[in-house]
């Protein structure tokens, strides 16, 4: 004769939260979430197959409602992240390629093919000066940053750099191009 097979809730195995209780809703041992086989709705104490694992990624409310909602069109951002913010993260990555400390491939998809030829140059020729005339153990950080927008997806940007020797001035233009902040001009001072 062979023994029934039986669904038996499994015991919670993860620590509580600080917020949760220390016993289930009905005052006994708490269930954890289990994945078990559907149409187990006969079983008391057995959870649907909603939860995934431990960590609740994607489940539906008891009324059949998704917990998480889809976000629609209209609730999403639409547009490029901070100016002054991209532009100073921006020009230090610039300083860093100019100073060979960073290569300009990782300014290709923040720059224009005409922008990322000159900073290669530029940074071709400090490579060629003598190390004497080239900062030693101190690296140029951006001090200050100025925003104009002079027209709705464009700003130009104009930032202080300061190195060991020198405090210079870098101009970019940013032209806003698929929801992200992309150099179309640079100038080094």
């Amino acid at each position: 004769m062979s023994a029934a097979t039986r669904l038996v809730p499994l015991p919670h195995r993860e620590p509580p939260y600080d917020d949760d209780p220390p016993d289930g809703p009905d005052g006994g041992p708490r269930v954890g979430p289990s994945v078990v086989p559907t149409g187990t709705a006969g079983f008391p104490g057995v959870r649907p197959a909603a939860v995934q694992g431990t960590l609740a990624l994607a489940f539906v409310l008891p009324s059949g409602v998704a917990a998480v909602p889809e976000p629609t069109a209209a609730l999403r951002v639409v547009g490029p992240p901070d100016v002054r913010a991209w532009a100073a993260r921006l020009g230090q990555a610039l300083v860093e390629v100019l100073a060979g400390e960073r290569p300009a491939a990782q300014l290709l998809r923040w720059t224009t093919p005409q922008v990322l030829d000159a900073v290669r140059a530029a940074a071709a020729l400090a490579a060629r000066r003598p190390p004497a005339s080239r900062a030693s153990g101190t690296r140029s950080t951006v001090r200050c940053v100025r925003v104009c927008v002079p027209a709705a997806g464009v700003a130009e940007v104009s930032l202080v750099v300061a190195g060991a020797d020198r405090v210079r001035a870098l101009a970019i233009r940013l032209e806003a191009v698929a929801e992200r902040w992309r150099c179309t001009a640079v100038h080094l001072g």
